[in-house]
């Protein structure tokens, strides 16, 4: 006997196809402005990119360590000073509460490196972004050791805890776990309507704008879309992440300069149940990804071993993680310039391109909805009917799904 599957209405302002950090934070900024919202999720809140980045709000200097400023580092340098207001609770999108993992990340020039500065207009502006640390007793504590010869530079710069990012983003979030695949969509033209087939179950919402939000998971969205619709096709940059703890390791965040402006090694410290956990990206990501995951280990030791020859690596157990950085394919793009965001009918798809510059694609949201869009506060989130549908539970980084 053929199950009859269920039928589901379900009425809103605004669906948001992912629950990464970008669909939360468009989620608070609607719902802050009285639209009601409804985050849709095929796996765990976060998964992928999100809970498995290393949280570092910058501000482009790393941009410039070529001694090329382009105009790219100019528009990303407001980035922190926004997410400071957030987390201060000054901004729309309120932050108060999260968890800083540190409030600074440090440029690390090694003996016989020197960063290149010169394309900062004038001396105020580098002081602003870049300052010189000559008093070892404030370098990062791995870095104080006798053997170390570099000079250390503090960025303007903050770390975060994504994952608590996250949950405070999620307390006001209405969410819809539906394991659909991109041929179990359907549209109507003008995309005010959206139909998931899932297991003995079809959900037909109706919306005012439906936003797409899923990273790597757009590029199968928009192959669920009619052919006549022509919007940007997803490139993905693989990254392959190293992480390591070893008893009683300081923690540590810094970028180690290299050739260009990728570091040669970017650290970031985060623990899970006590135990300090370095995770290492950078140029050794980029390398790695075509590297086995025991080639990249033996590359990551070489690395650390290179550039700390005094941090004790004996008790140090290695993993490593793979990471799909997805972006729309722009041409001509070297560097992340801002957040994108496409426009088709009642239909937006977005990528924030980095965390730092979410506040940017808030930006660009909020002047949909000034400009282009009329959306009207048509739905209240009392009548967003969920029952008997299950909500998007928060999904786990690397280091505390394969605890090393």
């Amino acid at each position: 006997m053929v199950r009859k599957r269920e039928w589901k209405q379900i009425s809103v302002d605004v669906v948001i196809v992912g629950s990464g950090i970008s669909g939360l934070w468009l989620s608070n900024m609607l719902h802050n402005k009285g639209f009601s919202t409804l985050v849709i999720e095929k796996y765990a809140m976060g998964d992928g990119q999100t809970l498995n980045a290393q949280g570092i709000i910058h501000n482009g200097t790393k941009y410039t360590l070529n001694g090329n400023l382009p105009k790219e580092a100019n528009i990303i340098s407001d980035m922190p000073r926004r997410w400071r207001n957030s987390i201060k609770g000054k901004s729309d999108i309120n932050l108060s509460g999260i968890k800083i993992l540190s409030e600074a990340q440090y440029l690390i020039a090694n003996e016989g490196k020197h960063p290149d500065f010169s394309s900062f207009s004038n001396s105020d502006e580098s002081e602003n972004r870049v300052k010189n640390i000559d008093d070892k007793v404030s370098f990062p504590e791995v870095l104080q050791n006798d053997s170390f010869n570099g000079k250390v530079f503090k960025l303007e710069e903050f770390v975060i805890d994504v994952k608590s990012v996250l949950e405070k983003l999620s307390e006001n979030t209405k969410t819809l776990q539906c394991k659909f695949k991109g041929d179990y969509i359907r549209w109507d033209e003008d995309f005010n309507t959206m139909g998931i087939t899932i297991p003995n179950q079809y959900i037909n919402i109706t919306s005012q704008l439906i936003l797409l939000a899923a990273g790597e998971g757009n590029d199968e969205l928009i192959k669920s879309l009619p052919e006549n619709i022509h919007l940007p096709e997803t490139e993905v940059i693989p990254l392959h992440m190293v992480y390591m703890s070893s008893k009683d390791i300081p923690a540590l965040y810094a970028h180690f300069l290299g050739e260009g402006t990728t570091p040669r090694l970017s650290v970031t410290t985060h623990s899970f149940k006590g135990k300090p956990i370095w995770y290492l990206g950078g140029h050794l990501a980029e390398v790695g990804a075509k590297m086995t995951s025991s080639e990249l280990i033996q590359l990551a030791k070489k690395e650390v071993t290179t550039l700390m020859p005094w941090v004790d690596l004996k008790s140090s157990k290695w993993a490593t993680h793979y990471i799909n950085v997805a972006r729309p394919v722009q041409r001509n793009l070297s560097i992340p310039d801002r957040a994108y965001t496409s426009l088709y009918k009642n239909l937006g798809i977005v990528w924030p391109i980095s965390l730092s510059l979410l506040p940017n694609l808030e930006d660009q949201i909020s002047e949909w909805i000034e400009n282009k869009i009329k959306l009207e506060h048509k739905y209240s989130d009392s009548e967003i009917d969920l029952s008997g549908l299950e909500s998007v539970e928060l999904g786990d980084s690397c280091w505390e799904s394969r605890i090393i």
